[in-house]
């Protein structure tokens, strides 16, 4: 019977996730096409004022003065304060969840996120961001070659542990095993005053560029149904990015948002039975099967969300 949900992540690992630049024009088109949309019930109103033709309200004098947007048509001061809520679509890339011993990666680069975005504006140009997000997608985990399926041999040896053996199906071939990325992270988030009350913005959109830093704290995790094939990793490390906000409608407000992360992790071990090719007695000892270090993380996301 066919796996319909392998079937389904392949073909997002291979036609969209493969590619990257892609993914970032798909987003781009989406947000025009929300500003496009937000815009069009003004676009008559905006015209007959470019034209100088008059409305009902109108005196006939004053067709021809073209109104111009100033900061007086604003909000008042200090409406980009308060708090802001926003759910969160896009990729983060899967770092560090290749498999120390047997070299197989799982899944591809990137893998499907989710999340939220909660934050306060303490004042118009400046405020605290929290981001927690969800990467999960499915794949194959262990080592064919090590699988006990394959007759070539009852051990196996491998260039990272030279010298050791492992058992045929120490690290069993799995299919539909599913990883786990896990990312919070904690930012302060600033744009330039100017943006919030510059002459050239629309009165029914507001568009707020924003730069972000901070501390990241990340865990990845792969679920198998064997101990020696559940890579994973731990850690945290200091994080950067940019965005920009679009304001469509009272505090309805669409998004994108870059996130650059670069986060130390922890090695993970586990106690494996390793094999003396002549005496083939085992003895367990702790080895890496994910390795530790610096290992930089890229998230791209899309944000829908309300300001109050």
């Amino acid at each position: 019977m066919k796996d319909w949900s392998l079937t389904f992540d392949k073909y997002f690992k291979t036609r969209i996730y493969g590619d990257m630049r892609k993914i970032i024009l798909f987003a781009v088109v989406i947000v025009i096409s929300l500003l496009f949309v937000s815009n069009f019930s003004f676009a008559m109103d905006y015209k007959n004022q470019r034209v100088g033709i008059a409305t009902p309200h109108q005196d006939i004098t004053q067709v021809d003065k073209k109104e111009k947007v100033t900061a007086s048509d604003f909000p008042e001061k200090g409406w980009h304060k308060g708090p802001y809520i926003a759910v969160n679509i896009g990729m983060v890339q899967a770092t560090n969840d290749k498999h120390a011993i047997t070299g197989q990666s799982f899944d591809g680069t990137f893998d499907p996120n989710f999340g939220l975005t909660a934050g306060w504006d303490i004042a118009d140009w400046i405020g605290p961001m929290l981001q927690i997000n969800l990467g999960t997608t499915t794949g194959d985990a262990g080592d064919w070659a090590n699988s006990i399926a394959n007759p070539a041999g009852s051990l196996l040896t491998y260039t990272a542990q030279p010298g050791h053996y492992f058992k045929r199906g120490t690290f069993e071939f799995e299919r539909g095993a599913r990883e786990y990325a896990i990312n919070i992270g904690l930012y302060a988030k600033a744009t330039l005053p100017y943006f919030t009350s510059a002459s050239w913005q629309w009165k029914n959109l507001k568009i707020i560029p924003y730069a972000k830093l901070g501390v990241i704290g990340s865990a990845l995790f792969v679920k198998t149904q064997l101990s020696p094939n559940n890579v994973g990793a731990m850690g945290a490390g200091p994080s950067l990015g940019a965005g920009c906000e679009f304001f469509i409608w009272k505090g309805f407000f669409a998004g994108l948002d870059l996130t650059e992360s670069f986060i130390f992790q922890m090695k993970r071990t586990k106690i494996i039975n390793l094999y003396d090719d002549l005496t083939n007695s085992p003895t367990p000892e702790s080895i890496a099967i994910t390795n530790g270090g610096m290992h930089a993380q890229f998230q791209l996301n899309g944000m829908f969300g309300w300001h109050f």
